[in-house]
């Protein structure tokens, strides 16, 4: 349940759920629910994914009861649902849908109703939130904030549907009442102050690491008492609501829709109260933007050697103190790394970059497996859909992929896996070789399988069920779902 009607409320699916079993001598040994959650993916749906994990490890039960088709989700794809009442049925775990007017069995009839549901789910997701985005596109051109959090400096004020003051909210709170409406008010003096100070020291020239140092040297500390990092200062400076502009919906992740800039995203001026002027503003964000674009790579490189040869060396902080020059992020996004940098500019230093190297030469390897899989898998008849490092194998399975380097401790070598992709069915690392030549083998990890993080190297028995020497046992998984496609 997520914040569906109170039809779908965990108690009352609970409770159909509990009536069916009664009636029909069954008794219900667990429970898997997921209480407010979004039933759009298989992320974040820790019961659905234990669920799936019992039903694969033998479970002490022999049905899954669940109110309705939609509850397994409402994926854009629907045979996602499917793939899913798949695996208990493999498993010898039949599913049944206690407040469907259908027996789920095997008959046409049913398999043409639970499809018609499946796509039915799906499209309600998808007209639901176009409604929700144009509804919060309106009143954010209103003027009223849409955000959760509002930003260093500022604070959210609750006001009636006329606009009428209400109360300050804290962090954490929201609004009560429908009608209610929330806008950006300034906040505390030293916060106000602190922002204007960044936006003058940016429009004087100061880079974004130097200015996030100069407030923790003085003691300025971010709303919850941490020290400034560059990234957050470059934020503040690039977020036109210190200027009192309103932008709303500038990228987009709708549902059924590729993530990206929105070209109909909202932007209204005077919403509420600026913190800084327009124009300090923009002259804040020419002078940074201009840091970097209107030299050529050669005037940048002469700009550091210049700071070189009065320092006598070079480092992250040196290049971000040094006055006129660019900031060592800069360098790094156009020359690839700091030690690129250096190679240009005939500078030797002691640090050790071996790492460096074993990283590059890894990198490749995981754009090589995936077109590796993907023209194999093409080769034998399989419709593949690539979505950044995820294929679709005839829209019935997906497949990730990743590299993993080892890590040093004491004299062993290790290789950790956090987590797996989770927007795909299968993820397969590559356990890299020590200097990154090569792989040594192939973990293939079922999402429904990882439930804690893994270790190469230390426990080998943990990772034994999922290693293989080779990729084939993707090209394996393909024929049988070519075969079922083939079979209708």
């Amino acid at each position: 349940m997520s914040t569906d009607m109170q039809q779908y409320s965990i108690d009352n699916q609970r409770a159909e759920i509990k009536r069916y079993a009664d009636e029909h001598g069954m008794i219900v040994v667990r429970r898997y629910a997921d209480e407010g959650r979004s039933g759009l993916d298989l992320e974040g749906r820790a019961g659905l994914q234990q669920l799936l994990a019992d039903v694969a490890a033998f479970p002490p039960f022999s049905a899954v009861l669940v109110l309705d088709v939609s509850r397994w989700g409402r994926f854009q794809n629907a045979d996602q649902a499917a793939f899913y009442e798949y695996m208990c049925v493999m498993h010898g775990v039949r599913v049944v849908y206690v407040a469907e007017p259908f027996e789920n069995d095997r008959s046409p009839l049913t398999a043409v109703l639970k499809s018609l549901k499946r796509h039915l789910a799906a499209e309600y997701s998808r007209e639901l939130s176009a409604k929700v985005k144009a509804g919060q596109a309106r009143l954010a051109k209103l003027g009223f904030h849409m955000g959760a959090s509002p930003g260093y400096g500022y604070r959210r004020m609750l006001t009636d549907a006329a606009g009428n003051p209400r109360r300050m909210l804290r962090p954490g709170e929201y609004k009560a009442v429908i009608t209610d409406r929330v806008v950006l008010v300034p906040g505390p003096a030293d916060e106000v102050d602190l922002v204007r100070d960044v936006f003058r020291l940016a429009a004087e020239g100061i880079s974004t690491y130097r200015i996030a140092q100069q407030l923790n040297e003085a003691g300025r500390l971010t709303a919850r008492g941490r020290p400034w990092r560059e990234q957050r200062i470059r934020s503040m400076i690039e977020n036109p609501k210190y200027a009192g502009f309103c932008i709303y919906g500038r990228t987009t992740k709708s549902i059924g829709a590729k993530p990206g800039r929105c070209p109909h995203w909202v932007e209204s001026r005077g919403t509420h109260q600026p913190l800084v002027s327009v124009e300090l503003f923009r002259e804040a964000n020419a002078i940074r933007k201009g840091r970097g674009e209107s030299r050529s790579d050669e005037r940048a490189l002469a700009d550091l050697k210049e700071v070189l040869e009065r320092e006598g060396r070079l480092t992250l902080r040196i290049i971000d103190d040094a006055p006129g020059v660019l900031s060592a992020q800069a360098y790094v996004r156009r020359f690839g790394s700091l030690r690129a940098v250096y190679e240009r500019l005939g500078y030797r230093t002691s640090r050790d970059f071996t790492y460096a190297d074993v990283r590059q030469r890894i990198r490749p390897w995981r754009e090589s497996m995936l077109r590796f899989v993907a023209e194999r898998l093409m080769d034998g008849g399989s419709d593949v859909e690539r979505r950044g490092w995820v294929l679709r194998i005839d829209d019935a399975w997906t497949v990730a992929f990743d590299t993993l380097k080892s890590v040093r401790a004491s004299n062993s070598r290790w290789w950790r896996i956090t987590q797996v992709h989770p927007a795909a069915d299968i993820t397969v690392f590559a356990r890299m070789a020590v200097d990154g030549s090569a792989p040594l083998d192939f973990l293939v990890i079922p999402r429904c399988a990882f439930i804690e993080p893994l270790t190469v190297g230390r426990r080998p028995v943990t990772t034994e069920p999922f290693t293989y020497l080779s990729l084939g046992v993707l090209f394996d998984l393909a024929k049988s779902t070519r075969r079922q496609r083939l079979c209708g």
